[in-house]
């Protein structure tokens, strides 16, 4: 496998409760096994925007847009063309003043799976939970994430067949 990758981000924090960043990142890489004049040329470029609002000391809301293209190239065993995600995700968590912190996320998917015959749309929802500790002086934390809390049934943006909560669907 040969792999070249470019990522550029810029985060923006002044001293209001609002932080907000954006994100490019664009990787090729050639995949084969053996000779490389048989390498499957891939590539994938994303861009991700956020922004964070800390709401009194404690709760934080937060939105983050990410925008995704694959292009996976072609085999025998692989008939997608192109895979065009669109993601938002919208947060809230809440910190406790002894280091605990819980926060639900919902999760927005729209994407289209262009085939090398037919094109297939796909959208679903999903909501996903955490709870954890914040260990003294920012030294680490241990968190417990439940994804896909509802079990919501979703097309799988890297096959053709349904999956269940046991697949994830953060950025694979």
């Amino acid at each position: 496998t040969d792999s070249k990758a470019f990522v550029a981000a810029v985060d923006y924090r002044e001293l209001s409760p609002i932080a907000s960043g954006l994100e490019f990142s664009l990787r090729e890489e050639r995949i084969g096994r053996g000779e490389m004049e048989d390498a499957i040329q891939q590539r994938e470029s994303w861009i991700r925007g956020y922004i964070n609002w800390r709401y009194s000391g404690d709760m934080v809301f937060g939105a983050r847009l990410d925008l995704e293209k694959l292009e996976p190239g072609t085999s025998e065993r692989w008939t997608i063309k192109q895979i065009d995600e669109r993601r938002l995700n919208l947060s809230f968590n809440y910190y406790t003043r002894n280091l605990l912190f819980a926060g639900l996320e919902a999760v927005v998917v729209d994407q289209q799976v262009k085939h090398i015959a037919l094109k297939s749309n796909s959208s679903f929802t999903t909501v996903d939970a955490r709870v954890g500790y914040r260990f003294p002086h920012n030294s680490g934390s241990i968190t417990l994430n439940i994804k896909n809390l509802f079990d919501r049934d979703f097309r799988d943006r890297k096959s053709t067949r349904l999956n269940s909560s046991h697949t994830d669907i953060s950025r694979m």
